[in-house]
């Protein structure tokens, strides 16, 4: 039978931006694609590429790495040596030392030979059981092991207590000795961050960090001295395969984001100010909660304690259930898109984002807010530190937390360059199966006195034409077939739609086309094809 061809090309219109103040006009900055290759491997604070790889030994091993890629061992300065019951040994990274165990690192081609991206493969992470000192992982027999570890007091309270048992009791530490002082339920610890960890498990892990260093150009006039520009918007995105761990951090100009949050739990506010979840959900762990139950009750709030749920007195149910999504809507967090939630759900797989999936993760690059330290106010419209153009080159060269840095050197406190271009850094950690990072755009839009027109912003790249070579409802076997092709290739990640069915397509490398066989459903004569990248093609389908 002859197969009817079916084909939709779907455009961005481009929108002229309305002018800003009279006197300034607006500049949109789009730099290249820049692609990563094994140059931009970091393992010290100026140690970069080659000079971090074990060259002399190139490992190809389907096996261990899963595909056929020329990998090469890594030797940084970010792992940890450990030892039983012993903080102590994993309290600093270890140096340098000329053995490769840090990660592998590989480059990936087009058939044409051109590089244009790399994989990263991370090493298990070593641990170290604790005893009564408390850590962040719960282990058991078989080699299981379960996260317990948090920042928010009322997680580790609904796992570890219930309302008629006797509030948890803290293990006190000799700050001198470091003898503990008592038995109790849990540790605490300040993060890096300045934020408190509470601790309740046998062991703790200490993730090597396998760092990606990327520098990016920036405007020329940006870098005139004493130029200071308003800058209105920045995004970031960068193109890679969906994570199997939601730790993989992306850092612009080496900043860490918590006011980078995705889409939030949905709710409504009651008479008493208190945030009631909008739906039925469940919980990470499985817990049902029905539309109406508590995610925030003002009545709890104690400014005077130490987590941010205390606070403002938030509930277990707002960290933990699975109605949000950190990666979506304008403000995502500052992670590599993954399959999993994170944070207070750990382990729990996200269905929309599937692991090894080609995507585009894009972060605000401008996203920001502030807490007084005392009230515990937030004002979410405070500036970004890079909301000038002068705060792209060394906001993070000193150390806010250290008042021994007081002199600049050109590296951040966490070792990243900081130079008059756009320092972008990329911490994988957890990637034991190995993801793919590619490419990497920045797109900024500023205002500039000097000019008096409006650049039109960037269209949202090429057109995304979809093809579709087959849909046939085979009548014998109730079953719909369908197959498509993108010229965007396999970033379109088709999915189809039938009648109240949306599935996502599998694609086929070798010929490039998007397939899918739907069974036990019955015949309806049309069937929608819907693209990544905002196509969308409705076709017929044909009886056989």
């Amino acid at each position: 039978m002859r197969k009817k061809i079916y084909t939709a090309i779907c455009c961005s219109t481009a929108i002229l931006l309305a002018g800003t103040a009279a006197h300034a006009g607006t500049r949109v900055y789009v730099t290249p694609k820049m692609t990563f290759n094994i140059n931009d491997v970091q393992c010290d604070d100026t140690v970069f590429g080659m000079a971090c790889l074990d060259t002399a030994n190139p490992l190809v091993d389907l096996d261990f790495f899963k595909d056929s890629l020329t990998h090469y061992a890594i030797d940084s300065a970010y792992g940890y040596d450990v030892r039983d019951f012993d903080p102590t040994v994993a309290a600093e990274p270890r140096p340098r030392d000329g053995v490769y165990v840090e990660g592998y690192i590989a480059e990936i081609t087009d058939a044409a030979g051109n590089v244009i991206g790399v994989s990263a493969k991370n090493d298990v992470t070593p641990g170290y059981l604790t005893g009564m000192m408390k850590g962040e992982v719960m282990t058991g027999l078989g080699g299981l092991d379960v996260k317990a570890g948090t920042e928010k007091y009322c997680v580790m309270d609904h796992v570890m207590n219930a309302p008629w048992m006797p509030p948890l009791v803290e293990v006190m530490i000799d700050p001198v000795t470091g003898e503990l002082l008592n038995l109790g339920d849990y540790t605490t610890r300040w993060k890096d961050d300045g934020k408190i960890m509470y601790q309740w498990g046998n062991y703790k892990k200490r993730p090597t960090q396998l760092r990606l260093y990327k520098q990016m150009p920036l405007p020329d006039a940006w870098k005139v001295a004493g130029a200071d520009y308003a800058v209105q918007s920045a995004k970031l995105t960068i193109t890679h395969r969906i994570t199997t761990s939601p730790n993989d951090q992306i850092r612009p100009e080496d900043y860490e984001n918590e006011w980078a949050t995705g889409i939030k739990p949905g709710y409504i506010v009651d008479a008493d100010g208190r945030w009631l979840s909008d739906k039925d959900a469940f919980e990470g762990d499985g817990d049902f909660i029905p539309a109406g139950t508590v995610l925030k009750d003002p009545a709890l709030a104690d400014i005077t304690a130490d987590s941010v749920d205390m606070w403002y007195g938030y509930t277990n149910a707002w960290y933990t259930t699975m109605d949000r999504d950190p990666f979506g809507g304008d403000n995502p967090r500052f992670r590599l898109k993954s399959s999993k939630f994170g944070q207070d759900i750990p382990g729990v797989e996200i269905p929309w984002y599937e692991a090894g999936q080609l995507t585009t993760t894009t972060i605000n690059v401008l996203a920001w807010g502030y807490r007084d330290p005392v009230t515990k106010v937030v004002d979410p419209g405070y500036p970004s530190p890079l909301a000038t153009s002068a705060g792209w080159f060394d906001n993070n060269d000193l150390n806010p937390l250290d008042p021994a840095d007081t002199v600049k050197d050109g590296i951040s406190y966490e070792g990243c360059p900081m130079t008059q271009d756009f320092d972008l850094m990329l911490y994988i950690k957890g990637e034991y199966s190995g993801t793919y990072i590619l490419d990497a755009q920045l797109i900024i839009e500023y205002e500039d006195p000097d000019y008096s027109g409006d650049d039109t912003p960037p269209s949202g790249g090429d057109a995304d034409l979809i093809t579709v070579t087959q849909a046939e409802y085979i009548s014998s076997q109730s079953v719909l077939k369908v197959e498509a092709t993108s010229d965007a290739g396999e970033i379109a990640n088709l999915t189809v739609i039938y009648g109240s069915l949306t599935k996502p397509m599998s694609y086929d490398a070798a010929s490039g086309i998007f397939k899918i066989g739907i069974p036990n459903v019955t015949y309806i004569d049309s069937v929608t094809i819907l693209s990544d990248l905002g196509s969308a093609l409705t076709v017929p389908v044909s009886i056989r």
